[in-house]
């Protein structure tokens, strides 16, 4: 046998036949062989003869395992318990003693190091046990025997059914290092796949809090030189962050791949602790587009906040614009420009463009005395639409949603309710053709009748910009109502068909109590009354502000009782979908109903119709994994180049929200949404059925808010979304509780971590971390 602190192998196998090398330095010829050393410490051991600054330490063999496990005839199927309660053989405890004389008292970490763990295809990242501040040749041992007993845990062999226990389990020993700081990094980005950036996390102390995810972490990007503090703990200088993205770096060269490395830094010096391949990098992810300009916190795209579901975009989302876009085809004569939308690493981009590419200016010429017909035989509606003329269609368009649209709608869906349940295939496949085309039309009305609400509300805003400077107060506050319509079962949390209904949680619809609506009306009203007063002098201005604030609040209130309609067949639509997926798994082409939400129309269609498609449920199940993915891009709000009179038409709007003030660089800001302002714990939240883990006085952090979330409101103390507008609904139903809201910050629910304290200014827009979770 080999002592790692005096003896060679050679001279030792020539006085004994018992096995060589139960205990080698991490600098000794042969400590890089990983099958005697595991690929942990066999990767630490080449790392420490190419120069790099590892802890000393060593390494206890697979021979010393393999003696463990040969004396206390230990197996695959032993338990850890057992593993844990046998002794280490003499001889290998000997060599174990021996090496740790070179550390005298000083405390070490005991690591894992298994032949099949930190490999490009499984990590097993976390999954074996690391004992860290050991002191004394007792505890040591100790740690050994419980590293060897967590290759027998029942998660390891959930990870990999043929993990071959501690048979094969090597240990690495090494200095404890009493770090400043500590972390990861990654040589390329694990979620965008993107090779030209490091990204560095860190925390102050030791990094196994950061590592075993008991903790959140300051993070950095770093492009090139450029270092970008994504979230700020003042743990790292710039300094030490390119340091560390540096021997990331160098890794990565020395290694051909992208690299996972565990660093800390002690007394200024920076250690590598740990090295492995950056296991499943997505393909570099591009934004880029082929032509013209898209948005995704536009329409449609205010009511997604996830990435999109195959079944949806292809079906469900396509059928609504459709219906949607022929509708204004209709009334003006003018094809729309097509794609409608486009999906961009699974994110939808809605298309703001006013001709398809190649179209010449006789195409448009020759449309316009066809334009004027139509335009002749529909002014109201044209009117609604149009967003110069749109006060003028409003009246109509509203009598024409209550007493046509409306009645029809709730028709249809009572109708498909009684057939759906007992429909074929082929009627289901209809029904949800039907459905989507009303909804479509639906969504039409919406845009002229409940747009209207935020043109009427920038209206006002460019009032109070003009004229109020001198009021202390907020125009978000004075549009309020001091009341919420109450939830209803078919209320969504997202548009996409994936998502439950409210009706199929278990969340009671809750209303502001008494003494808010109270409180909101009092401070109104007292506002109100001094923006009147100021402009007493100049009674002109004093009329038009009566009447822009009049037909703000009326709006207000229209929009969100109309955007609750909008999704009435959803309940129906999902059974509908649900009941292909029942047929399609009966048939053995899916492994469960749900799958179906992640195959495309045509698929579903031939599936059901009985063409030979297989590897369907394969398919679905890669495509899941994706989206799951695809959920933490940060995807940008905008896409490609807008025209011109949309480019003008949103810069007025920047102009008008926040004056001309730029963005502070430690700021996540938005739009204003509801004022006042809030500070709380962080809890980000994906979905209506996870409201109850919300805590009052929590902040409430989500992608988007659709009517289903309402209940939540009634919790919180104030609410950041992705996406939205000043007239979603999160902005809307936070006036009516009083919740300080910031809308459309594009990327809050991946910049912010549960725990983290934030003050919330809604008036300004802003989002500003106080506290980062660990910090």
């Amino acid at each position: 046998m080999t002592s790692a602190a005096n003896t060679s192998a050679s001279s030792r196998s020539e006085t004994t036949t018992e096995p060589a090398d139960l205990v080698l330095n991490l600098n000794a010829a042969g400590a890089d062989d990983v099958r005697r050393s595991g690929a942990k410490a066999g990767r630490l051991a080449q790392l420490t003869r190419a120069g790099f600054a590892v802890p000393r330490g060593f390494v206890i063999t697979s021979a010393a395992a393999e003696a463990f496990a040969r004396t206390n005839d230990i197996t695959a199927s032993t338990t850890a318990e057992c593993v844990r309660g046998a002794a280490i053989p003499s001889m290998v405890e000997a060599d174990i003693r021996r090496a740790l004389e070179a550390f005298g008292n000083l405390p070490v970490a005991v690591r894992s190091s298994s032949a099949a763990e930190d490999l490009a295809g499984a990590s097993f990242a976390g999954l074996y046990e690391s004992i860290l501040d050991v002191s004394g040749p007792e505890a040591v041992l100790g740690a050994v025997r419980q590293v060897w007993a967590s290759a027998h845990d029942a998660r390891v062999r959930s990870y990999q059914a043929d993990a071959a226990g501690c048979v094969a389990m090597s240990v690495l020993v090494q200095e404890m290092v009493r770090a400043d700081s500590a972390g990861v990094a990654f040589s390329a980005d694990p979620v965008t796949g993107d090779r030209d950036v490091v990204v560095v996390s860190a925390v102050r102390g030791v990094g196994e809090r950061l590592v075993s995810g008991t903790t959140s972490a300051e993070e950095w990007r770093v492009k090139g030189s450029q270092p970008t503090r994504l979230r700020n703990d003042d743990v790292l200088n710039v300094e030490t962050v390119l340091d560390v993205a540096q021997l990331a770096r160098r890794l990565e060269s020395l290694a051909g791949a992208p690299q996972d490395i565990e660093w800390a830094v002690e007394q200024g010096q920076l250690r590598l602790l740990q090295a492995r391949p950056l296991t499943a990098v997505p393909a570099t992810v591009s934004w880029s587009v082929p032509w013209g300009g898209w948005v995704r916190n536009f329409r449609l795209g205010e009511w997604i906040g996830d990435p999109v579901t195959p079944s949806f975009e292809s079906w469900l989302l396509t059928g609504i614009e459709e219906g949607m876009h022929g509708h204004v085809e209709r009334l003006t004569g003018w094809p729309m420009p097509r794609p409608f939308h486009l999906v961009v690493n699974g994110w939808y981009y809605y298309g703001l463009n006013l001709f398809e590419p190649g179209t010449s200016r006789w195409r448009v010429v020759a449309r316009i005395p066809i334009m004027v017909s139509r335009v002749s035989r529909n002014l109201r509606a044209f009117a609604g639409i149009n967003p110069p003329t749109a006060h003028l269609g409003f009246d109509w368009g509203v009598r024409e949603w209550r007493e046509q649209l409306l009645p029809s709608t709730e028709e249809l869906v009572r109708h498909a309710v009684r057939e759906v349940g007992s429909a074929q295939s082929a009627d289901l496949e209809s029904w949800i053709d039907r459905l989507a085309s009303n909804a479509g039309r639906n969504f039409a009305s919406v845009i002229a009748v409940s747009g209207y609400s935020a043109k009427a509300e920038f209206a006002l805003a460019r009032f109070w910009a003009k004229h109020m400077n001198g009021i202390d107060g907020s125009w978000l506050e004075v549009v309020r109502t001091g009341d919420a319509a109450a939830s209803a079962n078919h209320d969504v949390q997202g548009l996409d068909w994936f998502h439950p209904t409210l009706g199929e949680l278990t969340h009671n619809a809750a209303k502001p109590d008494a003494s808010v609506r109270q409180r909101i009306a009092q401070e109104r009203d007292a506002l109100t009354r001094r923006a009147t007063e100021a402009l007493a002098d100049r009674p002109r201005l004093q009329r038009q502000f009566t009447t822009l604030l009049k037909e703000a609040q009326r709006a207000h209130v229209i929009r969100e009782e109309q955007s609750r309609s909008m999704t009435l067949a959803w309940p129906v639509l999902r059974q509908a979908i649900l009941r292909i997926g029942d047929a399609l798994a009966a048939r053995g082409a899916l492994a469960t109903r749900e799958q179906v939400f992640f195959l495309n129309r045509d698929e579903i269609h031939d599936a059901l119709n009985g063409t030979n498609t297989p590897g369907l449920a394969a398919r679905a199940a890669v495509r899941r994994k994706e989206w799951n993915r695809q959920r933490g891009l940060q995807a940008p709000l905008m896409l490609g180049e807008l025209p011109g009179i949309f480019k003008a038409a949103f810069a007025q709007i920047e102009q008008t929200l926040f004056e001309g003030r730029a963005a502070e660089s430690d700021e996540i800001r938005g739009m204003p949404g509801s004022p006042g302002r809030a500070t709380g714990p962080v809890k980000v939240i994906r979905s209506v059925a996870d409201v109850a883990k919300l805590k009052p006085g929590d902040v409430l952090v989500t992608s988007v808010t659709t009517p289903a979330w309402t209940p939540a409101f009634s919790i919180v103390a104030a609410v950041v979304t992705d996406t939205g507008s000043v007239a979603s609904h999160a902005s809307v139903v936070a006036r009516e509780y009083g919740l300080p809201a910031v809308v459309g910050t594009g990327n809050a629910t991946t910049r912010l971590r549960d725990g983290d304290v934030v003050t919330v200014d809604g008036a300004k827009a802003t989002v500003r971390v106080v506290q980062a979770i660990g910090s």
